[in-house]
């Protein structure tokens, strides 16, 4: 819209009033369309810039390994998945993309055996309510 407005012969203040949006930012997308668009293009250019900021550290196949291993050894350390991965990370970074997945701290709960006397009353339980209906 900026951009046609300003094909259409609108100033930059008057192109501001009317968007709502401040007359830098309608200077700096002219300009970058005047930069970037092809002479023969009739569409105006409309790619954001590369974001800056640090790399990621893992590949999407690295982390994706990371947090298969974490989900499927539950209780194995930090320290000790990270041990496994083909890159060095640190602990805090390691945290850090299992917390982006919703892998969080929690520590896996110890499930009991079933105990004997338990297991009887539970072949007991069903051997009583082998010929219920679904009515009963």
């Amino acid at each position: 819209m900026i951009i046609t407005l300003h094909e259409e012969g609108y100033s930059f203040n008057k192109i501001a009033k009317r968007t709502g949006i401040p007359k830098s930012t309608c200077f700096s997308i002219v300009k970058r369309d005047k930069q970037h668009r092809e002479a023969s293009a009739k569409t105006p250019y409309t790619k954001n810039a590369a974001r800056s900021g640090r790399p990621l550290k893992l590949s999407s196949r690295e982390r994706h390994f990371l947090i298969w291993t974490a989900c499927r050894c539950r209780r194995t350390a930090l320290n000790q998945l990270i041990k496994i991965l083909p890159k060095s990370i640190t602990i805090n970074t390691a945290r850090s993309y299992l917390s982006r997945a919703g892998i969080h701290r929690r520590r896996a709960r110890r499930k009991s055996f079933l105990k004997k006397v338990h297991m009887d009353r539970r072949l007991s339980w069903c051997k009583e309510r082998r010929h219920w209906s679904l009515e009963d």
